[in-house]
Formats: C-alpha cells, sequence, structure tokens
C-alpha cells in the first residue's frame, strides 16, 4: 500500500478549501522556496481567511477529507490539523503573526505549482507578507531571520518597499527589519 505524499496531502487539504470558497496561501517554511532558501522543515503552516464560512462545516469537511482536527475554537489563533493517513501535521493559521488577511494580502499571494509534472498549484504567502509574518512570530527564533534575509536578498529588486514599510510597521517590526536590511545590503558587497 502506497502512502500520499505531502503534495497529495496538500492538494486535498485545498481541495476542501476550494470546495468551501476559503481563501488560504501556504506559509513557513514551505513556502520559503518561492523566495528565499531552501530548507527542510517539520510541519507545514497554512493561513485561512475565515469570512462567512461555517467553522463547524469547514471541520466537519476537513474530518471527512481524512484530517484529524485539534484546538478548534473560537478565537484561537491557530488550529492543528493530522492527515491521518501520512500523519503530516498542518498548523492552520486564522490569524497569522503580524499580518492581516485581508484584500491586500490575498491579492498578494502568489499562486505555484508545487511541482513541474502537477495539474494543479496552490497560493503561497506573498514575500513581503513572509518577511513580516517570519519577524513578527512570538516565538521568533535565529532560523527565522535567517529566512528574512534569504529573502531579502533573493527578492530585494522585487519587493514592494513602501508595503513592506508599512505592514512592518503595523505589525511593530519596523526597527528589526531595517536591521535585517542593513545586514542584507552588506552581504550583497
Amino acid at each position: 500500500m502506497r502512502l500520499p505524499s505531502i503534495s497529495e496531502t496538500l492538494q486535498n487539504l485545498v481541495q476542501v478549501f476550494d470546495r468551501l470558497h476559503v481563501d488560504y496561501m501556504l506559509i513557513g517554511g514551505y513556502a520559503l522556496p518561492a523566495y528565499g532558501l531552501i530548507r527542510s522543515t517539520v510541519d507545514i503552516d497554512m493561513a485561512i481567511a475565515m469570512k462567512s464560512q461555517d467553522p463547524i462545516q469547514l471541520k466537519k469537511e476537513l474530518e471527512e477529507a481524512d484530517f484529524q482536527v485539534s484546538f478548534f475554537t473560537e478565537g484561537n489563533p491557530c488550529f492543528v490539523l493530522t492527515n491521518l493517513e501520512t500523519a503530516t501535521e498542518i498548523e492552520v493559521w486564522v490569524k497569522p503573526d503580524g499580518i492581516t488577511l485581508d484584500v491586500e494580502c490575498l491579492r498578494r499571494r502568489r499562486e505555484v505549482k508545487i511541482s513541474r509534472t502537477a495539474d494543479y498549484g496552490f497560493w503561497i504567502i506573498g514575500p513581503e507578507d513572509f518577511i513580516v509574518n517570519k519577524l513578527a512570530r512570538r516565538d521568533r527564533r535565529s532560523q527565522d531571520e535567517v529566512d528574512v534575509l534569504s529573502v531579502l536578498e533573493n527578492e530585494k529588486s522585487r519587493l514592494d518597499s513602501r508595503y513592506l514599510q508599512t505592514i512592518a510597521e503595523r505589525a511593530g517590526v519596523f526597527p528589526l527589519l531595517k536591521a535585517l536590511q542593513k545586514k542584507a545590503k552588506q552581504r550583497w558587497g
């Protein structure tokens, strides 16, 4: 018996979100290769914009798609899904650190293919929101700053500086962003 891959797990999750018209985007380490370094990560992080969707219906649909749903309570910024076939853990953020899942944030996300052979794509967080989300984490680690430096270096000419400054100021991480931008410029030479 063949176990589904992580990409198949993501595809199943995305199909549930699409069916219920839930706006989503991949955040965290799985989004990083689109803008910065490729590195290993233990879990998958998704952000969803809950509008008028019924959370009970969402939970029911996720469970029918073989996801165990944990910590699914009103007001909680995150809940955890575990794919029962692969034991893949997915943190689903309703209120991701530092960013607001508003029209602008959702407009800036990017659709990518999971592989060259895949016939489907999924949404990932935009690079500016990725940076602020990483810097605003309550449990920020040095790895998060390394991730941000790689995005600043790889995306330097493509970043929307005005938008990045605005959301960094709103999240209270602008001084840290400026320090990392200075460090990135020094590394560029």
